[in-house]
């Protein structure tokens, strides 16, 4: 987790939202992955599945929470939400979906502008 957020937050704003959330989701999502990888790698018992999938939830709230800062601003335009949503979920299909890992009922929930 200090890993990643030290990741998160080498990544630079430079004005393009789409971009911004592009770059966000790869590390995030990548780190993921990795962390998915290297955890199953290590520990064979099922049990021990609950920590991962605990881990990863926080890692998907924090993305959230950022992507939520950044795209609902008090200016946002439709347009600009639906071309990053676009890209997070595309990016969630290639980095995590394709190796088994299948957040997309977190992301819909957590991706609009006031979560419950």
């Amino acid at each position: 987790a200090e890993a990643m957020n030290r990741y998160v937050r080498a990544i630079r704003f430079e004005g393009h939202v789409g971009m911004y959330v592009h770059d966000l989701a790869v590390v995030v999502f990548t780190g993921i992955k990795h962390t998915a990888d290297w955890f199953l790698g290590g520990f064979v018992e099922h049990e021990m599945t609950s920590s991962f999938i605990d881990w990863a939830k926080k890692q998907i709230n924090m993305y959230a929470e950022m992507f939520r800062k950044q795209v609902y601003s008090s200016d946002a335009q439709q347009e600009t939400v639906e071309e990053t949503l676009k890209i997070t979920h595309n990016q969630s299909r290639k980095l995590l979906q394709e190796f088994g890992l299948d957040f997309r009922f977190l992301l819909d929930e957590l991706l609009v502008q006031d979560p419950q």
